[in-house]
């Protein structure tokens, strides 16, 4: 899968994630796995230049897997936040 096309699936599962955590709601257990993968899948396509940054977003992923799976709101709402400010970055400084 090309970088491009990584980016555009990973942004577009993370909106159906972001969504429900601003409502104070639990995100889908299906979309955070497909992010998960995504993000993982990035971490293997990542230039060295930016590797870092990739490796601490799939982290992130993961634990997010983990706090959805355990049912833990605070951690999840706190973990989407913590990725979009991670994104946010990456995307500023990498282009």
């Amino acid at each position: 899968m090309a970088l491009k096309t990584l980016k555009k699936e990973l942004t577009q599962i993370f909106d159906l994630i972001k969504k429900p955590s601003q409502e104070g709601i639990l995100p889908d257990l299906n979309h955070v796995q497909k992010f998960n993968r995504l993000a993982t899948r990035m971490h293997t396509l990542a230039d060295d230049e930016w590797a870092d940054e990739c490796e601490d977003f799939a982290h992130l992923a993961k634990q997010l897997l983990q706090a959805v799976n355990q049912g833990d709101l605070q951690t999840a709402v706190m973990l989407v936040e913590s990725i979009n400010d991670a994104q946010s970055f990456c995307h500023k400084f990498y282009k």
